[in-house]
C-alpha cells in the first residue's frame, strides 16, 4: 500500500476548489448514470475525534475532512443505536432496530434471526434497469449463520469479520515487528513484540466455489488489509463502460483492542497530555484517516468518471468508548448526544455540487437506504417508512425537515459493567426528550435544547420548564406513538438469572423490570428458571412491567403456568409513570387457581380494580399446566381468550372500556393471602401492534 497521505495540509484548501471545478466539468452521462457507492463505516469513533465535527480534534484527519470539503457535512447526523449490532442492522435495513426487537447488542446477537432478510445490497440487485455489483469488506455483525451472512443478503462477495471483536494482528507470534499495542493488564504500550490480546484474529472470506466462509489469517495490520482489498475492487470496477458497484467498507477501527503500526504511534509516544491508551487510540484514528485517503485516491483524478460519479459516505456506528465525544455529553452505551450523534459526510461530485456545505437539519443513518436506492434509479416502494432520501434536501429542491422526529430505544445490558438500564429518547431537531428507567425502577426524565453549543450539560435539563410543557408533552406523545408501532417478543431463551452475582440483575432481555422485590432476599423475586421461563414468586401482588414499549392497539400473547395456587395474568395499557414511580392503572387478564378467568380494570395504583368480564363456572385451572392467554385491544374494545396447552379455547371474555387508551405491558402474580407465597412462570410473550 502506498503510505503517502492523500491530502497534505498544504493541499487542503485546493481540494474544495478543485472539486468545484471538477463538478462543473462533469459530463451529462455521468450525472445521469447510476453511481458507484462506497459506504465507509467506522467503529466506536467519537464526534470529537475528527475535523469533520471538531476543529480542534487531536487527530487532524485531513482525508475525512476532505469528504465534507468535496460534499456535504451533516452536523446533526445520527445513528439509530449507541451500540454496534443494532446500529448496523438499522443501517442496512433502513429501519429502527426496535422494529425487530434489537434494543441492545445482546438482543441483536441472541435473536439475530429477527434481522430483515434484505439489505441495501439486495435492494440494489432488484433494480432491473441497472446491474449493480456488490462487495462487503470489514465488520458485518448482523448474524453469523450462512442464511444471515452478507452473500445471503445481496452481496456478491465478502472479506472481513463476521461479528464481534477481532484482533488487528495475528496473536500467534507472527505479527510484524512494527506492531504496537496497548496492554490493558499493565497499562503499558508494547512495541516490536508479538501482539498479545484477549481477542483472536477473526477474519473470513466467502469462497464462491464451495459456498462457505473460509477462515483467513492476514499478517498485516487489518485496517490496511481491508483497504488494500477495497482499493483493488475500486480500481477494477465501476468505470464508465462498466456496471456500477456498491462497496460497503466497514472498518473495525478504532474499536478495541488498541493496536496500530508503530509508525502511527511514534508521533504520540512522548505526549504527556494523553494516557497510554489514548496515544494508541489516536494513532489508530490517524491510520483510519490515512486508509480513507487511500480509498479516495483509488477513484482517480477529480475530472475522472469514477471520482465524479461515485457517492462516498462516511459515518461511524456509535459514539466512543475510548475516544472523544467533543462538546457532546455521553458516549457508547447511552442515548445522550455523544452516543448517537456521529461524524457524517457524503460526497457525490456530479450531483452534490454545493461542495463544502454543512447541512444542519436532523438526519439518520436509516436515510442512507433511501438515498442510495433513489440515486441508483430505484422507483420501487421502499420496505421502510423510517428512511428518507436526503438528496433533494441536500441539493435544495426540497425544503423543510427530512424528519419531524427521530427515536431511540436502548437497553444498556451489553457487556461487563453495564447497568440493565432502559433508555428512551425522541428529538425534533431542536428539543430532545430522554427517559431512563433503572433496574431499581427509578425513572429520570430530561429535556434538552440540542442546538446549544454544549447540549445536555448537567445544569441544562429543561424538564421542569413551564414554558416548554407543550413541547415536552408533544415529544412524549410522539415517543409513545412510535413505541406503539414497534413489536415486543420475549421467549426468555437467555440465562439472565444472575446466578453467582452479588447483586443479581433485575432487568432482563427486552427491558423487563421486577417490582415489589424483597429487599432482604439474596435473589430477586423474578428470575429465569431452568426451563428458560420467567418466574415470579411472592406474597400479595408482585408484578413486572416492560418499561421500554408503549402500546395502544395490539395483540398480546403469553404462556402462563401457575406453579402454586394463586392468581396470575398479563397487564396491558398500564399507565406510564407519575411523580417518578410507575403506576399500575390499566387492564389485567387474570387466571385463578381452581377455576376463574377475569378481565379487570385496575385502579388505585393497581391495588384494586373493577371486573369488566369474567368466567367462573365450568372452568378448571390447575397448577403446573400451561395456559395460553391472548389479549386484543382496539380502541375501547377489549378481548381476552384463554386456551389450554392443546390450543383449545376454553374461555373468551370481551368488554368495552375507554378508561385507558394506551400504556405499557407486563406480568402479574398474586398469592392467596399475605402470608403464602405464590409462583407463576411466563413464557413466549409476543406483543404486536394492530
Amino acid at each position: 500500500m502506498n503510505k503517502k497521505q492523500y491530502y497534505t495540509a498544504a493541499k487542503y484548501t485546493f481540494v474544495a476548489a478543485a472539486a468545484a471545478v471538477a463538478v462543473g466539468m462533469s459530463h451529462p452521462k455521468e450525472a445521469e448514470a447510476a453511481p458507484n457507492v462506497i459506504m465507509i463505516y467506522a467503529d466506536d469513533l467519537g464526534y470529537g475525534d475528527t475535523r469533520l465535527t471538531n476543529s480542534t480534534s487531536i487527530s487532524t484527519t485531513p482525508n475525512l475532512a476532505s469528504i465534507a470539503a468535496n460534499g456535504i457535512n451533516f452536523s446533526e447526523g445520527y445513528v439509530a443505536s449507541p451500540v454496534c449490532s443494532a446500529s448496523r442492522a438499522a443501517l442496512m435495513s433502513g429501519r429502527y432496530p426496535a422494529r425487530f426487537g434489537f434494543d441492545s447488542n445482546f438482543l441483536a446477537r441472541t435473536y439475530d434471526d429477527r434481522n430483515p432478510t434484505y439489505s441495501i445490497a439486495s435492494l440494489l440487485k432488484n433494480i432491473s434497469s441497472v446491474n449493480y455489483k456488490t462487495m462487503m469488506i470489514g465488520k458485518w455483525d448482523m448474524g453469523n449463520t450462512n442464511a444471515l451472512m452478507p452473500v445471503a443478503r445481496g452481496f456478491d462477495s465478502f472479506y472481513g469479520i463476521p461479528g464481534g471483536i477481532s484482533s488487528y494482528y495475528p496473536t500467534n507470534g507472527t505479527a510484524p515487528s512494527d506492531a504496537t499495542f496497548w496492554q490493558k493488564s499493565t497499562n503499558t504500550v508494547v512495541t516490536s513484540q508479538a501482539v498479545v490480546s484477549d481477542q483472536t484474529l477473526n477474519v473470513k472470506e466467502y469462497d464462491a466455489g464451495t459456498g462457505t466462509y473460509v477462515k483467513r489469517t492476514p499478517t498485516n495490520y487489518l485496517t490496511d488489509v481491508f483497504t488494500d482489498k477495497a482499493v483493488d475492487y475500486i480500481q477494477n470496477n465501476g468505470g464508465a463502460a462498466q456496471d456500477p458497484f456498491f462497496l460497503y467498507l466497514a472498518f473495525n477501527s478504532p474499536h478495541v483492542p488498541m493496536q496500530v503500526p508503530s509508525s502511527y504511534y511514534a508521533p504520540y509516544a512522548s505526549r504527556t497530555d494523553l494516557t497510554n491508551q489514548q496515544k494508541v487510540y489516536n494513532a489508530m484514528v490517524d491510520n483510519l484517516d490515512h486508509n480513507v485517503g487511500e480509498v479516495l485516491n483509488a477513484l482517480g483524478s477529480h475530472s475522472g468518471y469514477k471520482w465524479n460519479n461515485t457517492m462516498v459516505v462516511f459515518v461511524s456506528d456509535n459514539g466512543p468508548e475510548i475516544g472523544s465525544a467533543g462538546r457532546l455529553q455521553g458516549g457508547k452505551h447511552d442515548v445522550f448526544e455523544g452516543g448517537i450523534r456521529e461524524p457524517f459526510a457524503i460526497q457525490w461530485p456530479s450531483q452534490y455540487t454545493n461542495a463544502g456545505t454543512t447541512y444542519t437539519k436532523m438526519v439518520g443513518t436509516q436515510d442512507l437506504l433511501a438515498t442510495i436506492l433513489r440515486a441508483a434509479g430505484s422507483t420501487a416502494t421502499l420496505p421502510t417508512q423510517a428512511s428518507t432520501d436526503l438528496s433533494p434536501y441536500v441539493k435544495g429542491t426540497s425544503s423543510g425537515n427530512p424528519h419531524d422526529y427521530l427515536y431511540w430505544r436502548y437497553i444498556n445490558e451489553d457487556g461487563e459493567g453495564q447497568t440493565d438500564q432502559v433508555q428512551l429518547a425522541v428529538s425534533n431537531g431542536t428539543y430532545k426528550y430522554i427517559r431512563t428507567i433503572d433496574p431499581d425502577t427509578t425513572v429520570n426524565e430530561y429535556l434538552y435544547d440540542v442546538t446549544e453549543v454544549n447540549p445536555e450539560q448537567a445544569g441544562d435539563n429543561l424538564i421542569g420548564s413551564s414554558g416548554l410543557t407543550a413541547t415536552k408533552n408533544a415529544l412524549i406523545a410522539a415517543l409513545n406513538d412510535w413505541n406503539a408501532n414497534n413489536p415486543l417478543r420475549e421467549d426468555f431463551n437467555d440465562d439472565l438469572s444472575g446466578a453467582g452475582d452479588t447483586d443479581p440483575p433485575y432487568g432482563y432481555a427486552q427491558g423487563w423490570f421486577a417490582y415489589n422485590k424483597d429487599a432482604d432476599a439474596p435473589n430477586p423475586d423474578w428470575s429465569v428458571n431452568s426451563a428458560n421461563q420467567w418466574e415470579g414468586t411472592g406474597k400479595g401482588g408482585i408484578r413486572s412491567v416492560q418499561a421500554g414499549s408503549y402500546f395502544t392497539n395490539f395483540t398480546y400473547d403469553a404462556d402462563v403456568m401457575l406453579k402454586t395456587s394463586g392468581k396470575s395474568g398479563v397487564i396491558f395499557r398500564s399507565s406510564d409513570h407519575a411523580n417518578g414511580s410507575f403506576m399500575f392503572k390499566g387492564y389485567l387478564a387474570q387466571i385463578e387457581y381452581g377455576g376463574a378467568f377475569r378481565l379487570i380494570r385496575m385502579d388505585a395504583n393497581g391495588t384494586s380494580g373493577t371486573v369488566l368480564a369474567e368466567k367462573t363456572s365450568g372452568l378448571t385451572v390447575n397448577t403446573n399446566e400451561t395456559y395460553h392467554l391472548q389479549i386484543g385491544a382496539n380502541g375501547s374494545a377489549l378481548t381476552a381468550t384463554l386456551k389450554n396447552a392443546a390450543g383449545t379455547v376454553i374461555a373468551t371474555l370481551s368488554a368495552t372500556d375507554s378508561t385507558y387508551s394506551g400504556g405499557l405491558v407486563g406480568l402479574r402474580v398474586g398469592s392467596p393471602n399475605s402470608t403464602t407465597n405464590a409462583t407463576t412462570a411466563f413464557d413466549n410473550i409476543v406483543v404486536l401492534p394492530q
